[in-house]
């Protein structure tokens, strides 16, 4: 339940900070990040991509090219483009949908963490609300329901023929996705029950 991001930048160092710091945005998790367009484009094309930041000049190519690329396998992807030379950039017109900021090289990261906030805020907040169900594999499904019907781990374990250190790690796992602790994992379960919960 995280947004997919691509990175494309052909300074090694300046990528590396590019990942450090998109790990450390709720929200988004990085699945590529290339420093050549070739790589970037093959990759693009046989995966779904949400957000792409990239330099415009690389040594094979021009980065908006892979944004194209992306476009095609996503509609609704987001670029942020990464410039030398921002005040001279002028979008395609085929890409201004898309196209959500263009960030000066030479400003500091607090213009680029903006940008990116702005694009992960609508998304986190559609998961803050979404249904628990929705967030959970079929055998967390099951398990989720039978904590809410207060059984306890071993039973749990026993119904489904598994170990009680799958369940527990199960259980973790529920929470993790929930943002629950242990006690409000049992509350909020027995609530939703109550609710008539799809099963």
């Amino acid at each position: 339940m995280k947004l997919r991001c691509v990175l494309l930048d052909d300074q090694t160092m300046f990528l590396q900070l590019l990942v450090a710091m998109i790990r450390n945005v709720p929200g988004l998790e990085v699945i590529g990040s290339f420093a050549r367009v070739t790589p970037a484009l093959d990759f693009c094309q046989r995966n779904e991509a949400d957000l792409l930041i990239l330099d415009l000049q690389l040594p094979d190519g021009l980065g908006l090219s892979v944004l194209k690329t992306a476009v095609r396998k996503n509609r609704k992807v987001n670029g942020i483009v990464l410039s030398g030379h921002a005040s001279e950039f002028v979008c395609p017109t085929d890409l201004r949908p898309n196209l959500r900021a263009v960030v000066d090289k030479t400003q500091s990261y607090g213009t680029l963490q903006k940008e990116i906030a702005e694009i992960v805020r609508p998304f986190a907040s559609s998961v803050a609300h979404a249904n628990p169900w929705d967030l959970l594999t079929e055998r967390e499904r099951q398990i989720y329901s039978m904590v809410g019907q207060g059984r306890m781990s071993k039973e749990i374990a026993e119904d489904l023929r598994i170990a009680v250190r799958t369940v527990e790690t199960h259980r973790k796992a529920i929470c993790r996705k929930l943002k629950v602790s242990g006690p409000e994992l049992i509350r909020q379960a027995a609530i939703n029950l109550q609710t008539n919960l799809p099963s």
